[in-house]
């Protein structure tokens, strides 16, 4: 485009800092590379395509279709991937358009896949118009991610009638973490008459971390307004930072970012050069450090998709307009061939360590080329049915040709009957209840009667006293469908009244008998469904899912929601929930009581997460400093529960040196009811750095017990955490603090086999075959639980990675000098016993 190269020569380039170019066409891509190919090149790292929504649009602005435009793009692309550019797509008027109107959902769809397809590692969906609303942007994309995964995509959101912050706002809740703006507003479009700029940068920021009063970009003018590290990047303005739901715990020694940014340059801690570099601070060296910053995971989608409904043998109500295939037979033929997984027997600590003795059973070229009846499928071979039908990728498992020659799904009815009830995953939540709470009509009365007499006695967080809020008063609910569905799904038929005349007591609540007993921590990424079901198997004995924020919950994030799954074999589950506020955990709380009153075992709140974002929000380990707002939590989500305990992990302190537990804990059962206390020994200030503080833990623990001995309340289980990593440390821990039990992370993590070695007093000098068989048994609770389609595999293969991510650090004990082996230390270059513990070990 015109001007380009003077603005680009112009350009002081800032370290970490991502430039990108708008290339219309072919002849824009050539003028770029002719700069880059100069004496002095500029600092381009990516180009921005763009198309419509609409044809109207496309050829107000390009003089083009749609159709014609993406031909014109796609040599573009391959243009600049084959010069080592990123490219990033642009999807203009995705809610309305100047010249055809309302915009079809599936059209932005449609448009968005084919970018991702030529190349685009990211696409912008732009609401040029400004005419957006929260319900038109949800609407909109939640029909594009039933196609795209939602970290593919990025918002661009036009200011005109002041609704970008609550679109923002709209789509941080279905999972989008990238987001396009503007300083000070500056833009608009030509071709889109009265629309404004893009979205305030500032404003933005503000929306999102209440910071403000700005002058240069990032540059804070208030002494009372400082934002630690850096705030955003330019051009696109990436708010990933301050929006990513990093969640808490020993999942990592720090967050791994999806986000995409930009890689920091080989230079990056160098004094400033003629070029403009400047070094690097503190906090922006902290914030490069970390494996695996740029990853990137899309969903992986068969080339022809079939639709679901036939797959699974059923007729789809949409005929002829369905955007998916109903040709079965084109659709067998072009699937890939069937993959097969190995039974234990096949694995070997040789090469190639798994060995199959079947011969492919595959048919013929004009049967169906993709059917191996040699394979087993996980699913099939579990539960008798696969749920996916003939897009499973083990296919002929399961796959049978009736009297006409058509391929079917086969089910085996006498095991899907016999051990449904073993197989089946827990909590499930209906369109119909997600669709009540994100439209606010999901009735809450002890939310609502709690946090009214809260408001009423000025209990607004502050030390007051939490507990003389009464329960005496009735929700009012109106909707009677509403009411209908509640009933229908939890059996509640007194949601109007639903608190009694004598509220429950603390000594009423459900106790929690967990001493003795192994925990395994909620785990971000790592620790979702399949990989506790693997511990549970191993020894561990309470799990609990990854951490959720409340307010994700009460927006309907099918994402948030399905980290309350369970699987059957876990026989003490609960559910980790973060906020802020009382007003959004308590209903948040009644609401998963209500749902999963049989389905979960206690609810956790999670006062131990460092990560800068969560903790600036005023959640996480933010909230041992406001004991009152955690009290009022604690109390109202007790209420909300009913029966169902309310636990709480916290750190010992936000800094360094100003440990506060030992003034906490005593009141968080004493005073709030709290059913179990776990305290990890590190401040919110270390994170995951320096060694664990069991000393500490100790003094916590004698100062709880202390109180219950002077009030003679019955003892509440404590766990402490950190750095546990084998059997004789564990055991020396709980009887030198006397804790009733150690939540195990990092450990699980590295060793998953820790909890056999707790169970056992033991410790285990495991060989490679059987760490083998662990891992082919994580791989088939992943096919399990995602599916056993195209999309499913392809999950667990990420999943998978990230638990091998972990488990390559495993020294085997017979290698060490000394025994026990510590969590902290690093072992130099070594040897392994066989071929297959060295590829283990990465």
């Amino acid at each position: 485009m015109a001007g380009t190269a003077e603005v680009l020569s112009s350009i002081e380039p800032v370290i970490g800092t991502n430039y990108s170019v708008l290339v219309p066409n072919q002849r824009g891509m050539d003028d770029v590379l002719r700069l880059l190919s100069g004496d002095s090149p500029p600092p381009v790292t990516e180009i921005a395509v763009f198309t419509a929504a609409t044809d109207g649009f496309a050829k107000a602005n390009t003089n083009v279709t749609i159709a014609e435009s993406l031909a014109r793009l796609a040599p573009v692309v391959r243009s600049a991937l084959d010069a080592g550019l990123r490219v990033r797509g642009y999807v203009s008027v995705i809610i309305t358009c100047p010249y055809a109107g309302r915009v079809d959902p599936r059209k932005v769809r449609d448009v968005s896949r084919e970018l991702l397809q030529m190349g685009c590692y990211e696409v912008s969906l732009g609401d040029t118009t400004g005419a957006g609303t929260p319900a038109s942007v949800r609407a909109v994309l939640e029909e594009v991610t039933k196609d795209i995964d939602i970290s593919l995509l990025a918002g661009h959101f036009h200011d005109t009638n002041g609704t970008a912050l609550a679109n923002i706002q709209t789509a941080l809740g279905l999972g989008m973490r990238t987001f396009d703006a503007s300083v000070g507003g500056l833009g608009g479009c030509p071709y889109s008459p009265g629309a404004t700029g893009n979205v305030a940068t500032e404003d933005v920021v503000y929306g999102l971390t209440g910071e403000h009063s700005y002058g240069d970009v990032g540059e804070p003018v208030s002494d009372t307004h400082t934002i630690q590290g850096p705030i955003w990047d330019l051009g696109p303005i990436s708010l990933a930072s301050l929006a990513e739901t990093v969640a808490d715990d020993d999942a990592a020694e720090g967050s791994t970012s999806h986000t995409g940014r930009p890689q920091s340059r080989p230079d990056a801690d160098t004094d400033s050069t003629p070029g403009g570099r400047k070094k690097l601070t503190k906090e922006q060296k902290k914030a490069q450090r970390g494996a695996n910053k740029g990853r990137r995971f899309g969903k992986v989608r068969d080339e022809l998709e079939l639709c679901w409904r036939i797959a699974n043998g059923t007729i789809c109500e949409h005929g002829t307009d369905c955007r998916f295939t109903h040709d079965v037979g084109a659709y067998l033929s072009a699937k890939p061939r069937d993959i097969r997984f190995p039974p234990a027997s096949a694995l070997r600590d040789t090469p190639p360590f798994v060995v199959s003795a079947e011969p492919l059973l595959q048919e013929t070229e004009t049967e169906g080329p993709s059917l191996d009846f040699g394979t087993t499928c996980v699913c099939f071979e579990e539960a008798g049915e696969c749920r996916v039908g003939l897009k499973c990728r083990y296919l002929g498992a399961h796959a049978h040709r009736d009297e006409n020659g058509a391929v079917t799904s086969v089910v085996d009815e006498e095991k899907k009957s016999r051990i449904a009830l073993t197989t089946t995953e827990l909590n499930h939540v209906s369109p119909e209840t997600l669709k009540m709470i994100r439209t606010k009509k999901y009735p809450t009365p002890i939310s609502d009667a709690y946090l009214k007499e809260a408001e009423a006695s000025g209990n607004t967080g502050g030390e007051t006293d939490i507990t003389a809020v009464q329960d005496d008063a009735t929700g009012d609910v109106t909707n009677e469908h509403t009411g209908d569905i509640v009933t229908k799904r939890t059996g509640d038929t007194h949601f109007q009244v639903d608190t009694p005349d004598v509220p429950m007591r603390f000594s009423e609540k459900k106790r929690l008998h967990w001493t003795g007993k192994t925990y395994l921590a909620p785990l971000t990424t790592v620790g979702n469904l399949p990989f506790r079901r693997l511990c549970v198997s191993l020894g561990a004995d309470i799990t609990c899912g990854e951490m959720g924020l409340a307010t994700s919950f009460l927006n309907a994030s099918r994402e948030e929601w399905s980290l309350v799954r369970r699987h059957p074999s876990e026989s003490i589950f609960g559910i980790q929930l973060a906020g802020n506020k009382a007003t959004t955990m308590v209903p948040t709380a009644e609401i998963l009581g209500k749902e999963f009153a049989s389905g979960i075992d206690f609810v956790d709140i999670n006062c131990g997460c460092p990560i800068d974002l969560v903790f600036r929000t005023g959640s996480g380990s933010a909230l041992l400093d406001a004991p009152g707002k955690l009290g009022k939590m604690i109390v109202g989500m007790s209420k909300a529960l009913g029966e169902i305990p309310v636990t709480v992990k916290l750190r010992t302190g936000v800094k360094d040196g100003r440990n506060t537990a030992h003034k906490l804990m005593p009141r968080l059962s004493s005073d709030w009811g709290a059913g179990c206390i776990t305290l990890h020994g590190r401040t919110r200030q270390q994170r995951y750095t320096k060694l664990a503080d069991w000393d500490y833990i100790r003094q916590c623990v004698e100062a709880v017990r202390a109180r219950e001995t002077n009030e003679g309340l019955a003892p509440v289980p404590i766990f402490g955490g950190g750095d546990c990593f084998s059997s004789q440390d564990y055991w020396e821990k709980i009887e030198g603090t006397g804790v009733d039990g150690i939540m195990i992370g990092r450990g699980a993590l590295i060793k998953p086999w820790l909890f056999t070695e707790i169970k056992e007093h033991r410790e285990w000098d495991i060989s490679s075959r059987e760490r083998l068989e662990h891992i082919r048994k994580l791989a088939e609770y992943g096919l399990s639980h995602f599916g056993t389609d195209t999309a499913g595999v392809n999950t667990t293969r990420r999943y998978l990675c990230e638990a091998l991510s972990f488990q390559y650090r495993y020294i085997p004990i017979g290698l060490l000098e000394r025994l026990p082996a510590r969590i902290n230390e690093r072992a130099p270059a070594f040897k392994g016993r066989d071929e297959l513990g060295m590829f283990e070990s990465g």
